[in-house]
């Protein structure tokens, strides 16, 4: 997590990385997809 003003946690790193993934637009995704890439696997 990235901290704005040194004060607020945000997940806004993670939200970036996530709508650059080819998966999520091209909405190929399941339940566990967050799952898995969180684990450093590959979901797809």
């Amino acid at each position: 997590m990235t901290r704005l003003h040194e004060t607020i946690e945000t997940t806004l790193p993670l939200f970036r990385a996530l709508v650059r993934e080819p998966s999520i637009i091209d909405g190929d995704y399941h339940i566990h997809w967050l799952e898995q890439y969180l684990a450093g696997q590959n979901p797809g």
